[in-house]
């Protein structure tokens, strides 16, 4: 199991209607306590650029709100959710800690103990030690776009 996965100018390429299950997946994939940091679009919004150099890019995303929504209905706690507005462009971060998985209740019938056979390997620490709000967001990459000219801010 991972202890963290950051996934960065990625979702919002895929169909917005897939974001929840795609983070329901991802919490699967994460000890309990495990971190996802996430790059999300800050305006509703779906479309396309029919020439992003050279092949058709595609974008599909919710607001801000929606996004938290989603995300907290996958599973996990939201430490960190602001707004980078980088290179002229506007993104949700989002850091969230993947909860505790609930017990199977299906494990009870099968006479298994609830949680049985799941490592717990999160971090032994506190909650909300280490994590710390970065004094700046980080710069996006030189020579990158991700969103369109006249994508709403």
């Amino acid at each position: 199991m991972a202890h963290a996965l950051p996934t960065r100018y990625a979702i919002f390429h895929l169909p917005r209607e897939s974001h929840e299950a795609l983070f329901r997946t991802i919490h699967t994939f994460l000890a309990p306590g495990g971190y996802i940091l996430v790059t999300m679009g800050s305006a509703e919004w779906e479309g396309s650029e029919p020439d992003f150099h050279g092949v058709t890019m595609w974008r599909s995303h919710y607001d801000p709100a929606e996004n938290r929504s989603l995300i907290r209905r996958a599973g996990f706690e939201i430490l960190l959710d602001e707004i980078d507005e980088n290179g002229g462009e506007r993104h949700q971060v989002i850091l969230a800690r993947a909860r505790r998985r609930s017990p199977d209740p299906h494990e009870e019938a099968r006479g298994m103990r609830p949680g049985a056979g799941q490592r717990d390997t999160g971090p032994r620490s506190t909650p909300g030690e280490g994590v710390t709000r970065p004094a700046t967001p980080a710069a996006a990459s030189p020579g990158t776009r991700s969103c369109p000219p006249g994508h709403p801010p």
